[in-house]
């Protein structure tokens, strides 16, 4: 798709960026859209929502492991079916471990929205009923 920027594209980060660098990188995004710094243009509108988006999608951790499996992954295959009781919960977050050595992750307020969960590591998935 050409035109079509990535969420990594619009906060100019690579995809090995961590949560403190897509945070940083969020936030000087967010200064040099801001309508006081372009001398009150307000023309950046749309670009200040791809940024908000792209923040949303990668500043949370299953919902970047989402994203990139759908986006950089596309032959991601379900090995499982698991319920949430399946998974150890760390404060807000569940985890299942992966037979490659990585986990599924999965933000505990995603539950009901994902019903397809990525490892981080392969391209392996499992659904969550």
């Amino acid at each position: 798709m050409a035109g079509t920027r990535t969420h990594y594209e619009i906060l100019n980060v690579p995809l090995t960026a961590s949560e403190e660098q897509i945070r940083a990188a969020y936030h000087k995004r967010l200064l040099e859209l801001h309508p006081d710094k372009r001398g009150g243009d307000v023309g950046g509108v749309a670009e200040l929502e791809a940024v908000r988006v792209a923040f949303q999608t990668l500043g949370d951790k299953s919902k970047r492991a989402l994203y990139d499996a759908r986006t950089y992954e596309p032959a991601t295959v379900v090995v499982d079916t698991l319920t949430e009781d399946d998974f150890d919960r760390v404060d807000d977050e569940l985890t299942y471990p992966c037979r490659c050595g990585g986990s599924f992750f999965l933000a505990v307020s995603s539950l009901g929205a994902v019903d397809i969960v990525p490892c981080d590591t392969c391209s392996l998935a499992v659904r969550i009923r």
